[in-house]
Order: C-alpha cells, then structure tokens, then sequence
C-alpha cells in the first residue's frame, strides 16, 4: 500500500505487547537543539548562583522540559512521517532555539522574547493535534481533546505579552496550572485508559533526556578544565565530579529506567512528574561541580556552593526515591522499599555533608559526596545482582537447553553454560511479590563475610558521622576542646558510640548529654545487631563436601554405570550420610503439555555410615532406569545430588548440594584413583586428582552382579 510523502492521515498507535515503539530518527533529531537549551540554562544558571538565578533555572526548565514532554507524547500516541510533520517539528526546533538564546536575556530581566518563542512551540504541538482532529481517523477524540486542553494555554502564553506586570506573572501562573492538570482531567484519563501509552517508548524517550542532560554535565567539567590551566588539586576535584556523575547514570539506567511502573495512573503520574525535578536537578549537579572544581581544595568550599552541589544533589536522589516508591524492580533480591529507604539514607547523607563541608578542606567534602553516591551504586548491586540482559540465557538454562543436551559427549566446548548457573540459588527470579523478596537479615546471613563486614563498617562510619555532625550543631558541647573540628567531633562520637572514654573529652550542657544519650543507645542496639548476626552466621555448620566436576559414565560389570564422586575436604566423620541422585526430565504427555518432571536415580549405595575420605556414587543406566530412554533425546535437563549428614565437630546436621548439566557428563571415562596407603600405614587422598578423569581401557565385560565397590569409603 502506498502512502504519500506530503501528507497523510495520522494513525494511532496501539502499543502491543514484546513490540513497543522505538524512537524514530526524527525524535532524535530533535531532541539535539534541546541539548543547546539546557546548556544555555546552565550557563544562566553559573553565572547567577544565588536564590533569584536558582528559582529562574528552575521555572525555565520546567517551560523547556514540558514542551519536550508535550511533543513525546504525541509521537508515543500517534504514527506520522510526512513532509507536513516533519516541517511542524522542524518550525518547534526553530522555536526552542529562539527559547535556547534568550535565555541570558531572561536572567537579565528581559522575558519578551523567551516567551514569544516558547508560545510559538507551544503552538506547533497545537498544530499536530489540530491535524488529528481535523484528520477525523481513529484518534480524532485524541486530536479533539488535546486540541483544546494545549490550547487553552497557548492562548494564555500569548496574551500573557499584552498584559502588564504583574498580572504577566497571573496569567504565566495560569498557563502553568493548565499545563500540570491537564494530564488529570477526566477525558484525558477517559482517553488513555481507551488509548494507552506505549510504556516502553515513554521510557526510552526519558532515558535519553537523561543522558542528554548527563551529558551536559560531562560538557561543564571538560570544558571547565580543558580551557583553564588545570593543577593536580582541580583535576581530582574534577575526578570527583565525574564520579559523582557517573553514579547518576548508573543509579538511573540500573534502576529507574530497569523498573517497571506499578499498575495505577495515580503511579504513572508521579513517575513522570517526578523526572521533572530529576533531570532538572542533575543539569545543576553540573553546573555545581563546575563552580566546585576551581576552589582551592585545601580551603573549605564556600557555603553557596555546597548548598547548590549538595542540595541539586538531594533532590535528584529524593526524586529516585520517589519513583522508586511507584515502581517494581522484577529482578531485585531484597524488597522495594529498601531501595527506596537506601536513596532517602543517601539524599540524607548528602545534606549532611553541606553542613560537614565547613569544617573540611573541599576536597574532602567532594570526596565525601561522591563517596555517598558511589556507596548507592554499591549497594545497587547488592539488591539486585543479575542483570535482565542474562534473562533469556537464564530461561534457555531452565528449560534444559545446552550446546550438548544428549548425555553421550566427546569434548568440552567454551559455550556450554557453566555449572553454577543451572543452581537453584543462581535462578534469575523476576515478578516475585515484593513481600516475598529477601530482607536485609537474610541477605547478610545468606552473603559474604566480606558483605557482612561491609555492611558492618559502613554502618559504623555513617553513625558515628550522623552524631559527629549534632555535635558540631552545639558549639561547646565538647568539653576539653575549643572550637572543634570534624575530626575532633568524629573521634568523641567514636568515644562515645563504643563506650571507650579516654577522658580528654566529655559533654557539657543539656544538648551534649541528650546527643550523647541518644549515641549510647544507638551503640548498644548496634552491638547487640551485630553481634547476634556474626555469632549466627559462624555458629550455622557447613559441610565442606567436594563435588566432582564431572559424572563419568563406563561399563562396571558389564553394565553401563554413571558415577559421581564425593570427598570431605574438612577430613572429621560425618555420621550417617546419605545422598540421592535425581534426573530432572522434559516430559511431553499424550495432551501436549510439557513439564519438567524428578526422578530418583536407583543408587547402588546410597548411605554410608562413615564418610571421611572419598565417596564413589554409582547408578546402573539399565531399562528401568529414567536415564536409559533419556541417551538419545534432549530430554534431560540436569542431575541433582543432595548429601544429608550428622557432622560429628558441630554435633548438627549438614548438607551439599550440586547440579550438574548434560554437558557435565563424560561417556567412556573412568575417575583416577586418588586414595594409597603409605609405608607407615596412614591413608593418603591426593585431592589434586580428584577431578581427573581417564579414558576407560577395558570396556568389555559379561554382565555380573555388583558388589560394593572398594572405592566406596
């Protein structure tokens, strides 16, 4: 079917699902001259840092960020690539640059001409809607309504240059009041519940009005240093300002832009409404570590400018916050609200260190505050260790697929999936009920000592830093010192927290006694909260069973026999131990409905009273067993071994898990012996053969019973 090129009906977009819109060339296009606005902004914004250039920045951005919003929106509702269209966006382009070079006139106290370009992009969005209406296809209730809503404030942006002042501010106000309800009204709701958006597109547009205004940043700093002689000092000033940047945009794409939008309007309201303070304050970060990366380092920053740096900073870790209350992240371990409770404890931070800035040096509060950026990104990864970009690898593991699903195998191939992926604690899982997800106990009692102590130390810090600050609130609520530094108030707050007490420092006054009363309590609830987890977690026994890497499978007495083998690395008698052997199988019924079904492995030995040493696992593959039909088809998904024991040292029972894939298994082969006897009698396991498989010599052999294998020990 042929379309013209100079015009054409514009057709309704009806997002469906696994195929949203992507951003056309010419969205992208446009979104360039809006690079130039917001840099325009900033500079404004740099060279009038005081509260009159901040509330202008930020009025100004809001007029500049909703016209970008207006014209997204349309392109998420509507499908149209004609001369016509191209032409509007083309005359917007034109009039967002008239709005990008005024904005020093704004700064200066001159509005007309701001305003005059900013009414006349407003009216280009008029215009589309206008051509949809007037269309009369599929979405001419859309055209209709938006239509009148968007130009009802045109009109009041353009009669707003023929009313004097004040009443100019009137109608200004106004003009933003239709702008923000419009969203809300009923037809509006009426019409995107009977027309929704495309929540992928939408997305995608905000993540690359992110990176746009990231990018800004980026240009503030190069710039900044590229065109003055930069010193060593400036240049780990301006280090620390990229850092803090690029926290910015991991915390976004990792976790706004990764999270899906809980199923409420309300919700998707506030998510888009809150990038607006977002993207604002991020262009201001910028401009804040320009103003920040020329001050003497050894010298404390000036209060305006940790005010500007840190509270900017604030507001874009508040408005993470924010959206993260209104969004679900599929993939995190822990519950949503700690994500969201972690980006309020970083916002908190972050004005904390406007106020601990006095008394530091300016290189130490930049590093303090990238520091509390680069910890959410560390803590990030903790919520969330898999990545959705493993999710279809993940599905292909669970559903058994393999670079060699049969069991019969030669080589070993680098794109077979590892072994520890197909573990049901490695499973990626995505949707479960945020009440379900795991708390900050369990993570630390399931992780690391290493994330446990780092948990531990950061605590630590960021008490005794919280409590150092309400000391310097109060001077003289330190006896023993005249006017104390931060170090001086950390170190009595060290003292204090864990009831040390050398005596040189003491509190004085209500304030210093009701600060230290409260930091006593905090130290004993800390205590008692660290100490009962170190003493679960090394009080929880755990088997150091060695599983081989490989099941081999060879002719033992005549009949084909897959073997596996154990060894207890920790070499103490575990009492009683048992294992069970089960194949996970791809099962079709007579129906046509696939399942993944468990069978239990027959075991030639499947208990043992003692085991100290090595342990050679053994199943017959004969007619009765799941795995003789399983050689010749790609049905089997993976082998589970399961070893329950009582260990003798804790006096508790253990056990060790371990799946291996198809891959895994080695067909003709025969695991090297690694148990001998010395002359003095003491037994010897060489556990650097104990993955050492070799090639089975004599494979031939009539069929006998078996008996228990001299390996099994």
């Amino acid at each position: 079917m042929k379309v013209s090129r100079i015009r054409h009906v514009p057709v309704i977009h009806v997002p469906e699902h696994g195929s949203e819109k992507k951003p056309a060339w010419l969205e992208l296009f446009y979104d360039l001259i809006y690079v130039a606005a917001i840099i325009q902004l900033g500079n404004g914004l740099s060279a009038h840092v005081n509260a009159a250039g901040l509330l202008e920045f930020v009025v100004l951005f809001y007029f500049i960020w909703y016209t970008w919003t207006n014209f997204s929106f349309f392109y998420n509702r509507f499908t149209i690539d004609d001369a016509l269209q191209r032409l509007l966006v083309f005359a917007q382009m034109f009039a967002i640059g008239g709005v990008a070079v005024s904005v020093e006139q704004i700064f200066d106290g001159q509005h007309f001409v701001f305003i005059t370009a900013f009414a006349f992009a407003r009216l280009i969005i008029v215009l589309m809607y206008l051509r949809v209406w007037l269309a009369k296809g599929e979405g001419v209730e859309t055209g209709k309504v938006y239509t009148l809503i968007w130009g009802l404030g045109c009109f009041l942006w353009f009669s707003s240059l023929l009313v004097p002042a004040p009443w100019t501010y009137v109608v200004w106000g106004t003009a933003l009041l239709v702008d923000f309800i419009a969203p809300i009204t009923r037809q509006a709701r009426e019409l995107n519940g009977k027309y929704p958006s495309d929540g992928g597109h939408i997305t995608e547009r905000f993540g690359l009005l992110t990176i746009i205004v990231l990018g800004e940043m980026f240009v503030k700093v190069l710039s900044e240093v590229s065109g003055l002689e930069a010193s060593p000092s400036h240049l780990l000033m301006a280090s620390l300002g990229l850092a803090i940047t690029c926290s910015l945009w991991w915390l976004y794409f990792d976790d706004v832009a990764e999270s899906r939008i809980k199923d409420s309007p309300i919700h998707t309201l506030v998510w888009l409404y809150a990038h607006l303070p977002l993207t604002m304050a991020i262009t201001g970060v910028g401009v804040a570590i320009k103003k920040t990366i020329f001050i003497d380092p050894t010298t404390s920053a000036p209060l305006k400018y940790r005010m500007l740096l840190g509270g900017i900073l604030c507001v874009a870790l508040a408005s993470m916050a924010v959206i993260d209350m209104v969004t679900v992240r599929d993939h995190a371990e822990m519950k949503d609200g700690g994500r969201v409770r972690l980006r309020w404890v970083g916002a908190l931070g972050v004005a904390l260190s406007i106020f601990l800035g006095g008394f530091m040096p300016a290189w130490a509060f930049m590093a303090l505050i990238a520091s509390v950026c680069v910890a959410q990104v560390i803590a990030d990864l903790v919520l969330a260790p898999q990545t959705l970009i493993e999710k279809e690898h993940a599905s292909a593991i669970a559903f058994g697929a393999s670079a060699e699903p049969k069991i019969q195998r030669k080589e070993k191939t680098e794109s077979i999936p590892r072994r520890n992926a197909a573990m049901p604690e490695n499973t990626i899982r995505l949707g479960v009920p945020d009440k379900f997800r795991n708390d900050l106990y369990f993570q630390l009692m399931e992780g690391s000592w290493r994330q446990l102590f780092i948990v531990m130390a950061l605590s630590y810090f960021a008490i005794n830093i919280g409590f150092a600050t309400a000391y310097l609130l109060e001077p003289g609520c330190i006896s023993g010192i005249q006017n104390p530094t931060f170090t001086q108030s950390f170190a009595f707050s060290v003292q204090t927290f864990t009831t040390i007490g050398y005596g040189s420092m003491s509190p004085q006054g209500s304030y210093g006694d009701f600060v230290v009363t409260i930091e006593a309590l905090f130290g004993i609830v800390w205590v008692a909260l660290v100490t009962g987890l170190v003493f679960a977690k090394a009080a929880r026994p755990k088997a150091s069973i060695i599983f081989s890497d490989d099941i081999v499978i060879a002719n033992r007495h005549g009949q084909r026999t897959l073997m596996m083998r154990l060894g207890n690395a920790r070499g103490n008698d575990i009492a009683s131990a048992k294992i069970t052997l089960s194949a996970l199988v791809e099962e079709v019924s007579p129906e046509g409905i696939q399942m993944r079904r468990l069978h239990d492995l027959k075991l030639v030995r499947a208990s043992t009273p003692v085991f100290a040493l090595t342990w050679t696992v053994m199943h017959i593959i004969d007619e009765e067993s799941p795995l003789f039909a399983a050689e010749d088809t790609d049905a089997l998904v993976s082998i589970i071994a399961i070893v329950v024991g009582h260990d003798l040292t804790y006096a508790a029972t253990v056990h060790a898990r371990q799946t291996y894939l198809p891959s895994s298994i080695r067909d003709g082969y025969v695991f090297k012996d690694v148990i001998s006897a010395r002359d003095d009698g003491h037994m010897v396991v060489d556990y650097r053969d104990f993955n050492t498989i070799e090639k089975q010599q004599k494979a031939d052999a009539e069929p006998t019973q078996p008996s228990a294998d001299p390996e099994e020990t």
